[in-house]
């Protein structure tokens, strides 16, 4: 949780995330087992899957395709006036 408030630069909601991480492993995008080494109270250790891979190379790939639709957009939106 402390890494990525610097991530996102805001405050994070952990029901939030938890909620978020407990839909990703329902639907077999990541997968969680007890640490029950480390000093202290057992913690959820959460890793991503095969299909979570795939799931986030998609996104990936429609994030730039998003970029490239605004990068075209504002390229033709701050074009100068044509003034013939």
């Amino acid at each position: 949780m402390e890494e990525t408030k610097a991530f996102w630069r805001g405050a994070i909601n952990r029901g939030t995330v938890y909620r978020t991480l407990r839909q990703m492993e329902k639907n077999g995008n990541i997968k969680s087992s007890w640490d029950t080494n480390a000093n202290g109270a057992a913690r959820r250790i959460y890793s991503i899957t095969d299909e979570g891979e795939a799931y986030l190379d998609l996104w990936i790939e429609s994030l730039k395709q998003h970029q490239s639709n605004v990068e075209a957009f504002l390229g033709l939106y701050n074009r100068p006036p044509n003034r013939d």
